[in-house]
């Protein structure tokens, strides 16, 4: 089985990390049918199959995802060890950064808080977590095509929405 998330390839931690952001970054896409965001669904899981591991000892990895949750919209940087070729599940980790979709406005100190998420039916669903801006709710979703085992940085999606971003969106709203 192949790895088919965007596996990330840098450091990121913090903001410093973003301005080395290479051309042509990958990312895996999930999209939000429409009755599904308003049903509290979180859509699909887009582009591969649950991140796996054929070696014996599991290492931590890294992937991203964006994301559209009807009111918020965005980009996850997910961590966890990835399920080996037997396992039928994993769970990992997330942070996210995005935007709310009615005014715009970036969400500052989303990415504080870390929640968690479950690739089920070897990658085929999801389930999760999501709070920040909005009431902490599950969510879940499933794969609505295969990727192409994509490797990049999110360093510039995750950049976008940063403290400087959101200043920078402020000071232009009324200039």
């Amino acid at each position: 089985m192949t790895n088919e998330y965007a596996e990330e390839s840098e450091s990121y931690d913090g903001d410093s990390a973003m301005e080395s952001e290479p051309e042509g970054d990958s990312e895996s896409y999930w999209g939000v049918p429409e009755k599904a965001a308003t049903s509290g669904r979180a859509g699909a899981i887009g582009e591969g199959n649950m991140p796996t591991s054929s070696a014996d000892t599991a290492s931590e990895a890294r992937y991203s995802a964006t994301f559209n949750l009807g009111v918020v919209e965005g980009i996850m940087r997910i961590t966890g060890v990835p399920a080996n070729d037997k396992q039928h599940s994993c769970s990992m980790a997330y942070r996210w950064r995005g935007r709310e979709t009615g005014e715009g406005e970036i969400q500052l100190g989303s990415d504080q808080r870390s929640y968690d998420l479950t690739f089920t039916e070897y990658g085929t669903r999801l389930e999760g977590v999501f709070g920040g801006c909005v009431e902490r709710t599950g969510f879940t979703g499933m794969k609505v095509r295969a990727g192409g085992n994509q490797q990049g940085s999110s360093a510039g999606m995750w950049g976008g929405f940063s403290g400087a971003s959101y200043e920078a969106e402020r000071v232009g709203r009324w200039h």
